[in-house]
C-alpha cells in the first residue's frame, strides 16, 4: 500500500498542462517547383490524400503520404489558411511537415 501511495507522487508521473505555444509545436513547409509557398508553425493541417482526406496534429506519428488535387487548410495562430495543390508528397517526421506540391493552384 505505502509503494503504491509513493508512485503516485513520484516526480516522474507528472505531466505539464498544455500551454497555448505548445499547440503550435509543429511547422510545415509548402514547396513547390518554383517557390516555398508556406513556412511557419501549425496547430493542424488538413491534406487532400490520395486515398482520401486526413488531418495531421502536433506529435502526429512519422508518416509520408501521396496528395491528390485538393486543398490543404491549414490552422495558425493567426487563423486558418487554405493552399489548393495539384498533387504532390507530404512527409511527417516529429513535428516537420514538408509538402512538395506539383504546383498551387489559384
Amino acid at each position: 500500500m505505502i509503494d503504491d501511495l509513493n508512485s503516485i507522487h513520484n516526480p516522474s508521473f507528472i505531466i505539464a498542462p498544455a500551454t497555448r505555444s505548445s499547440l503550435y509545436d509543429m511547422t510545415l513547409d509548402i514547396i513547390t517547383p518554383d517557390r516555398k509557398v508556406f513556412s511557419g508553425e501549425a496547430s493542424a493541417v488538413t491534406f487532400p490524400g490520395s486515398e482520401g482526406q486526413f488531418q495531421v496534429l502536433n506529435n502526429h506519428a512519422p508518416m509520408v503520404s501521396t496528395l491528390d488535387k485538393g486543398p490543404i487548410i491549414v490552422q495558425t495562430s493567426s487563423g486558418q489558411e487554405t493552399f489548393t495543390v495539384d498533387g504532390g508528397v507530404v512527409e511527417i517526421l516529429q513535428n516537420k511537415v514538408l509538402v512538395l506540391a506539383e504546383a498551387i493552384v489559384a
